[in-house]
């Protein structure tokens, strides 16, 4: 259907498992691993949908979690179980197999488009067998195995909504992601389980000041995400910014690691940012994110002269020593930083203290996802300025000022009475 498609073209996808190639001219007719879902023009994908099959009646319908649509690079339908992201066999039989990139956007003469919704996008392994005879193919097939998007020409943007990205490894970059020049939109999506030496969630390496690797996430979920070692280091487990501008909002980072074990060079358990990006992080919230001991950064590590850092309203929460929650320059001309930073106690000069931005005591989950309970001291407790409008929703999908009178936490903007409402007042942004 892509190969015979044309632009501004829609699919409409059943639920089911499909493999970029299944060809009968390669060794038991597994297929061929540089085949890949390849958008070469603007073109949707909707997964997620019955199909004739699922409902004669309504074969449109959709439903990603009861028709589970997986675009998957496991050629030989032979994977045992999802990539475990804490410990890759590069020479295990059951994946040896398997597709170097499951999809891959290549912009041709015109600005393109691809938009994913509803698909598991799973089981790349961008990895080269010769390489362990000391013959190395070329870079790209040790890059992104679950998307690959090469350095494009014209404006590219690849937009992923209601989409999972999980259990995928890439030798070198981006094991979920890899991107060198495109707009990436992550919506309600989630990036899980897929493993790298650098970025193991997402990598963006732009090219150069015309080529440069943006990022909007917005209410999605990193999980799980892990760095392997690396003689050279990591850096981001979930996200890794080498040379691009990130948004990342309402979304939640849970138990990624840059972890490197005897070696202590990870950099970034949650996210890493260079000294030629941007990362604007509002009403996030990160969990048991882990780095290295040494260079520590367990939810953010920036190199010194990072172009802009704004961070506002985001829990830090985990089991690593407070000092190593984030690491990055305290020269005023390398950070914009909103407000006060509870956790490292920085509060630069010229900037307006806003309590908040962060926390560094217990902030009273009521789950693993990070969900607050109801007497929370994260309740009320953010700043309004780092939540773009009033209709903001929070990860679940929910208001994000939502005016919780029935809540026994005193808020930080004005007193709060139990039981009692603030018709026409805007209330303070839950962390």
């Amino acid at each position: 259907a892509m190969l015979n498609s044309v632009a501004g073209d829609v699919i409409y996808i059943a639920g089911g498992s499909y493999q970029p190639d299944l060809s009968e001219g390669f060794p038991g007719m597994i297929g061929d691993r540089s085949a890949s879902f390849t958008f070469v023009h603007s073109l949707t994908l909707l997964g997620g949908r019955a199909g004739p099959v699922g409902n004669p009646a309504n074969p449109d319908e959709f439903d990603p979690d009861s028709y589970v649509t997986i675009l998957s690079g496991d050629l030989g339908g032979d994977d045992p179980t999802l990539l475990d992201s804490t410990s890759v066999n590069e020479m295990d039989p059951f994946r040896v197999e398997n597709s170097i990139h499951v999809m891959t956007v290549v912009s041709v003469n015109s600005a393109t488009t691809a938009l994913v919704a509803g698909l598991t996008i799973q089981a790349g392994f961008a990895w080269d067998e010769l390489a362990s005879t000391g013959a190395p193919g070329p870079r790209s097939i040790r890059r992104g195995a679950g998307i690959y998007l090469p350095v494009f020409e014209v404006e590219t943007f690849t937009i992923l909504a209601v989409c999972r990205v999980r259990g995928n490894y890439a030798h070198d970059e981006g094991g979920g992601i890899y991107n060198e020049g495109s707009s990436v939109y992550l919506v309600a999506s989630e990036v899980t389980d897929n493993a790298s030496r650098h970025g193991a969630g997402y990598r963006d390496v732009g090219q150069g000041s015309e080529q440069r690797g943006d990022l909007f996430a917005y209410r999605t979920l990193f999980d799980r995400n892990y760095l392997l070692i690396s003689d050279n280091g990591g850096e981001g487990g979930a996200i890794s910014l080498g040379r691009g501008v990130a948004w990342v909002r309402d979304c939640v980072l849970r138990e990624n690691s840059a972890f490197m074990g005897s070696l202590d060079n990870g950099r970034g358990g949650a996210v890493f940012v260079s000294r030629t990006s941007s990362l604007h992080a509002f009403n996030n919230t990160f969990i048991n994110n882990l780095g290295s001991a040494g260079p520590g950064g367990a939810n953010l590590w920036c190199e010194v002269a990072v172009v802009q850092l704004d961070f506002a309203n985001n829990i830090c929460w985990g089991a690593v020593p407070l000092a190593n929650h984030m690491v990055y320059s305290l020269i005023p001309a390398d950070v914009v930083d909103f407000g006060f930073n509870n956790i490292e106690g920085l509060d630069l000069p010229g900037f307006a203290v806003a309590p908040g931005n962060d926390v560094d005591v217990d902030p009273q989950f009521a789950d693993g996802m990070g969900r607050l309970g109801d007497s929370s001291p994260c309740i009320d407790a953010g700043w309004n300025g780092a939540v773009p409008d009033a209709g903001d929703l929070d990860f679940d999908g929910l208001a994000r000022t939502m005016d919780d009178h029935q809540s026994a936490a005193a808020g930080r903007g004005r007193p709060v009475a139990l039981g009692v409402s603030h018709p026409g007042v805007r209330p303070d942004v839950d962390l």
